[in-house]
């Protein structure tokens, strides 16, 4: 008993308290280190082996640190690596590392588009070899090949859909922007091309369909302004007859009668350009 308990103080005194306050409870040494050897003592543990390699390779200097501290950063990735990768015993366990380099560097070296595989490799109790990885990457990149087509497929046929409901539910949108003219602001017809109405209103292909005018309206306005016209007229004449009689008043009566009491030519002049036809035929 009491070297079991001497036995769990060494361990606890050997162990980081984070790590300590997971097995504070233990009851017995071997109990300890057989959670200690499970959760810790895998010695393939190949994500973690990776993750190291990746960081001693991507690790640079930073501007203005002392050499002494980047040094440090490296030799500890250096001392975890060999605590997860002790040095070979055999020629057999040797070839076996330079293996598991190889299945490193070429997953390594794959898109970010094969995260997820590389995560299911790495995971795994045992390494897979070479041929194994590549295998696996080869049916992997096969099926995201398929299932992109066929998301392409599915892709094509939502859309064809979502736009045979739209056009379903906007066809008279569709018909009128049909008959718009190029501009897109007034209808425009195929048959005539000209704007302002649409094909199936078209006066050239239905007759029946152009308005009649209001004829007595017009009539009655043309009549209207014939009359003010020759009104206009009948008293620009009045002004000038009087005009007439008033000179001729004023110079000699005699000369507007004639022998016998004819009235004179210039009186019937006057008189024939007032009510005569070329008055007439000039309004």
């Amino acid at each position: 008993m009491a070297n079991d308990l001497h036995v769990m103080s060494l361990l606890c005194n050997a162990m980081e308290p984070k790590v300590y306050e997971i097995f504070a409870f233990a009851n017995s040494a071997k109990e300890m280190w057989d959670s200690l050897y499970e959760m810790y003592g895998n010695s393939n543990n190949s994500s973690r082996i990776f993750e190291i390699q990746q960081k001693l390779v991507t690790l640079n200097q930073e501007p203005e640190q002392p050499v002494m501290e980047h040094f440090g950063k490296m030799k500890q990735l250096w001392e975890e690596l060999r605590l997860h990768r002790p040095p070979a015993a055999t020629v057999n366990e040797y070839l076996k590392r330079e293996e598991q380099d190889r299945v490193f560097r070429f997953l390594a070296s794959l898109t970010p588009e094969f995260e997820e595989t590389r995560r299911d490799i790495l995971m795994r109790p045992e390494l897979p070899s070479l041929n194994t990885v590549y295998a696996i990457l080869q049916s992997e990149e096969t099926r995201k090949k398929v299932m992109g087509r066929d998301r392409k497929v599915n892709n094509s046929l939502n859309n064809s859909e979502n736009f045979a409901h739209f056009s379903s539910r906007t066809g008279d949108n569709t018909k009128w922007n049909k008959g718009k003219d190029k501009k897109g602001n007034r209808p425009y017809c195929d048959h005539c091309n000209r704007s302002g109405h649409t094909k199936d209103k078209c006066w050239l292909l239905y007759p029946h369909l152009k308005p009649t005018r209001n004829m007595p309206n017009e009539a009655n306005l043309t009549t209207k302004s014939e009359d003010s016209h020759v009104q206009l007229r009948l008293e620009q004449m009045t002004k000038q007859l009087e005009f007439l009689m008033k000179t001729c008043a004023t110079n000699a009566e005699p000369s507007f009668a004639g022998p016998g009491g004819e009235t004179s030519n210039a009186v019937k002049h006057i008189e024939s350009s007032v009510s005569g036809p070329n008055f007439r035929e000039e309004d």
